[in-house]
């Protein structure tokens, strides 16, 4: 009965945890950043979500990255992005996991049902964001790691 009782402490200490507060304004530092598949080479433009500044702001109960808002307790949450035929809806799903911030979505892409894990990290006392992407595709899985510095 002891075990159990400790179980549920312990797990109770790891909810009690303060979460990480991504919120700040966020640059790729593109020399220790890997380029996401497919983004190189198209002259300039910026690269979609790669090029600048991204802002992230986080309250209690959900995160806004740039313009995606997910709700953090994990339920689905439902943006609007513009892709290359209009907007497009991707769905998607946030979480604490310990330090981590892990936000799961999928988009539909020209029939294709298309899915990308993102796991957040802080470090450097806050001051670095690392952000590693898998994408998966009918194609097979993409994985790249891009880290931001803050602002």
């Amino acid at each position: 009965a002891m075990d159990v009782i400790g179980l549920a402490k312990e797990r109770e200490d790891t909810a009690g945890q303060a979460k990480p507060d991504f919120s700040a304004t966020w640059t790729l530092d593109a020399a220790r950043s890997e380029t996401p598949p497919g983004r190189g080479g198209r002259g300039g433009g910026g690269g979609g979500r790669g090029g600048g500044p991204v802002t992230i702001k986080q309250s209690a109960t959900e995160i806004t990255i740039g313009m995606l808002t997910y709700k953090l307790d994990g339920s689905e949450s439902v943006n609007q992005v513009q892709g290359r035929g209009g907007m497009q809806e991707v769905k998607g799903k946030a979480k604490f996991d310990g330090a981590n911030l892990v936000i799961e979505s999928t988009r539909d892409f020209g029939g294709m049902s298309i899915t990308s894990k993102e796991i957040r990290t802080l470090g450097a006392g806050g001051k670095e964001m690392t952000v590693q992407t898998t994408t998966s595709t009918p194609q097979g899985d993409v994985s790249f790691k891009q880290i931001y510095t803050k602002s």
